[in-house]
């Protein structure tokens, strides 16, 4: 894609003029993370099958935003992921049309403009919340960027907007999306992922903690090019996982 819409970033609150653009994201998103600290059993969910395999599509379009105010749009995007045990896998998550906002260029991290790539990046099955009133229980993926012992899977994620001028790297210690269908004790073939941020216009995540205690998980960007250009940020698409067959999740 070579432009997006005109009037996609009308929407924005105000135009960017920092040069410290924090492009990031993928984080997969998205999500990121270096020695992420183990997961007690009590915080997580199972998948009833430990080598299930599913295809990501996109529901809409991904909007990365730092604290200070810099955004970063992909309109496209496709992935695969395969669990590796009932609690943990890896993902790769390619998103394309990306553009960021100050001067409308194109970012990449490979040879495609436009084109962002995440390559198995390890996911951790979490749950992120006390049941609620009709007694399903809040759950979700950490997606981190601590893959070392997979093969194929970078140690970071970094990318490139304006013709190489500028670079990203995304640090942090993770990213939490919601899975909201189908919870725990329901069967399905497709599972619907939402990152959202903590209100519209946030550059922090709706979800930071496991179990709503203990480590909190931001995803962050670093532009090396930028001096000290670390900036929190959030990650806001809807995904969706389709497994090639009936898959449930189990809380207990």
């Amino acid at each position: 894609m070579d432009s997006l819409p005109s009037d996609l970033f009308l929407s924005l609150e105000r135009p960017i003029m920092s040069k410290k653009i924090a492009f990031l994201v993928f984080a997969a998103v998205t999500s990121v993370l270096f020695g992420l600290p183990a997961v007690a059993s009590a915080g997580e969910w199972e998948l009833d099958n430990s080598d299930a395999t599913f295809q990501v599509t996109k529901v809409n379009s991904m909007t990365l935003r730092a604290a200070n105010g810099d955004v970063v749009i992909c309109t496209e995007l496709s992935g695969t992921g395969t669990y590796l045990s009932k609690t943990t896998g890896i993902i790769t998550l390619d998103w394309s049309g990306c553009i960021e906002n100050t001067f409308g260029t194109k970012c990449q991290s490979g040879a495609t403009a436009g084109t962002v790539t995440l390559t198995n990046k390890t996911f951790h099955n979490v749950i992120i919340g006390e049941p609620v009133s009709d007694g399903a229980t809040p759950i979700g993926l950490l997606l981190t960027i601590d893959n070392a012992s997979h093969a194929g899977g970078s140690p970071d994620v970094t990318f490139s907007c304006a013709g190489g001028l500028l670079s990203v790297k995304l640090t942090g210690n993770g990213v939490i999306g919601e899975l909201e269908s189908p919870n725990c004790g329901t069967a399905g073939t497709t599972f619907n992922l939402n990152f959202e941020p903590a209100t519209p216009t946030s550059s922090l995540q709706k979800y930071r903690q496991i179990t709503t205690t203990g480590t909190m998980y931001d995803l962050v960007s670093d532009i090396p090019s930028g001096g000290d250009s670390t900036s929190t940020s959030s990650l806001q698409e809807t995904m969706q996982l389709h497994f090639a067959g009936s898959v449930t999740p189990t809380c207990s």
